[in-house]
């Protein structure tokens, strides 16, 4: 698989498995809301709710959110050796700007130092992927 499709898949999977994890375990959440109507997002949401590990409903989908949005960056920008720590680099960078904004109360949410770890995390992951040899 080229690179390309390997960072395409990873980004659509990493914003997938985000969402699910809105959708069903934070149902305040501006996603839910969207999805609160239709009946088995509704029983998935009342099933699940003894289930909100704080790590799953909260930092996992930051790590999936930064994992996504690099992984998008070079599937469009494709760049090689030290130009993929810019694209994991404007994502960290994006994520604790967008963390500040929750703390300066700019933005609604809460502003955390684990989100901002969270968004480390996926950059190395991202780094991983990319430096592994694939088919350019």
């Amino acid at each position: 698989m080229t690179k390309r499709a390997v960072n395409i898949v990873v980004a659509i999977l990493a914003l997938v498995i985000g969402g699910f994890i809105y959708v069903a375990l934070r149902e305040d959440s501006y996603v839910a809301r969207i999805f609160q109507n239709i009946y088995p997002v509704a029983y998935l949401q009342n099933s699940l709710s003894d289930f909100r590990l704080m790590w799953l409903s909260f930092y996992l989908p930051d790590y999936l959110w930064g994992l996504s949005f690099a992984c998008s960056l070079i599937s469009l920008f494709l760049p090689s050796g030290k130009a993929i720590g810019w694209s994991v680099g404007v994502m960290i960078l994006c994520g604790s700007l967008w963390e500040m904004l929750q703390v300066w109360q700019v933005v609604n949410g809460t502003g955390d130092i684990w989100d901002v770890l969270m968004y480390f995390l996926a950059g190395a992951t991202v780094i991983l992927i990319n430096f592994k040899e694939t088919e350019t």
